[in-house]
């Protein structure tokens, strides 16, 4: 029998291949945990899903609807119009019609391809904004699963969104805030998917889109640009220059096109006051009515993560090594929520301000 036992093997060792049953037994453990974790996930989805059919027959009815639904949407019909037929949309306020155009061009432009003497009405624009709609949906559940390569937290993301009141409201108007955050997702999707370099130039040219479609749109580039220059500085020469050299480029050439206005119009007259008075009671009755469990649940979520990092630091260090991407994408979208709600939450205390800005750090 000696003779059948491999050179090197002795008879009586364990085999190494072969799980312990103190490993089996582990292994069973974290089953059962993964399971009761993923209970509450599962029904919270199923309710989500449950809740929101009814908001895609109101987007499809909206988008066959022909007339204004929404003050603005009726502004941006008419700066669409005037692209249309080759006027500025940038005038000086001091002539007629002596309005501010305070909304971003890419926009209005793309809203100008799809009205015409033969297309009247807003359903093509409320068309973009149903497709962005749709994308932004696509993204967040993309993005959640490359972090956590988990289905159920992937689906219950959009979902999320997709029943909060702002999404309910916005989704339905021919507005800016949606298809710019569905650029500034698929940017930020691009600088965490797509290899390290190209990944950051394609973000570089669709966080310039975004800032086009909306002018506030800036804090995912800005996110992005401390993750690299925490963990991988070389990738900021690549992001830089695609991000800076069209913007500013297309910057300077619509100003000098509009002999200045752009800038007035954009930045200049979009500087309004902030009510500090109000914005307690503005946070009480959007952020608290509508998010107070939500607002919890995030409390107590990091809590547990910190917890549950100086109770074993160790052992949760390793599963973040095997699970999280490579270095360059470390933490971007944490720290794109917290810039993105910051932003949000303050912009709220500007005069004229709407619940819109919340839907970039509700996304």
């Amino acid at each position: 029998m000696a003779g059948n036992i491999p050179e090197g093997m002795n008879a009586m060792e364990p085999d190494d291949t072969e799980p312990s049953s103190a490993e089996a037994v582990a292994d069973s453990s974290r089953r059962k945990i993964s399971l009761l974790l993923a209970a509450p996930i599962l029904i919270a989805a199923l309710i989500l899903a449950a809740l929101s059919p009814h908001i895609g027959s109101r987007l499809l009815s909206a988008v066959q609807f022909p007339f204004q639904l929404d003050v603005e949407e009726g502004f941006i019909y008419q700066q669409a119009l005037d692209l249309d037929q080759g006027r500025s949309i940038y005038t000086p306020i001091q002539s007629d019609p002596y309005l501010v155009g305070n909304y971003a061009p890419l926009f209005p432009w793309l809203a100008s391809l799809t009205i015409g003497p033969s297309r009247i009405g807003l359903q093509g624009p409320r068309a973009i904004v149903l497709g962005s709609s749709i994308l932004i949906v696509l993204l967040l559940f993309g993005i959640v699963y490359s972090k956590t390569d988990r289905l159920l937290p992937s689906l219950l993301s959009p979902l999320l969104f997709v029943v909060s009141y702002e999404f309910h409201q916005w989704s339905a108007l021919a507005r800016v805030d949606l298809p710019a955050l569905a650029v500034t997702l698929a940017g930020l999707a691009a600088f965490m998917a797509i290899r390290p370099r190209w990944g950051a130039a394609v973000a570089g040219l669709l966080f310039v889109l975004a800032a086009f479609t909306r002018q506030t749109a800036i804090m995912a580039p800005v996110a992005c640009c401390i993750s690299m220059a925490i963990y991988d500085r070389r990738r900021l020469a690549w992001f830089l220059p695609f991000y800076l050299i069209p913007g500013l480029g297309g910057f300077f050439i619509i100003n000098s096109l509009t002999d200045g206005q752009f800038f007035l119009h954009l930045v200049k007259y979009n500087v309004n006051a902030m009510d500090w008075t109000l914005w307690p009671q503005l946070l009480k009755n959007e952020i608290w009515f509508f998010y107070r469990w939500w607002t919890v649940a995030l409390a107590l979520g990091w809590a547990a993560c910190a917890v549950a990092r100086l109770w074993r630091p160790g052992s949760l260090a390793s599963v973040e090594r095997e699970s999280e991407p490579p270095n360059h994408t470390r933490g971007v979208v944490g720290i794109y929520f917290i810039l993105a709600t910051a932003f949000g939450l303050t912009a709220l205390a500007k005069v004229g301000s709407a619940p819109n800005y919340v839907l970039e750090p509700l996304a």
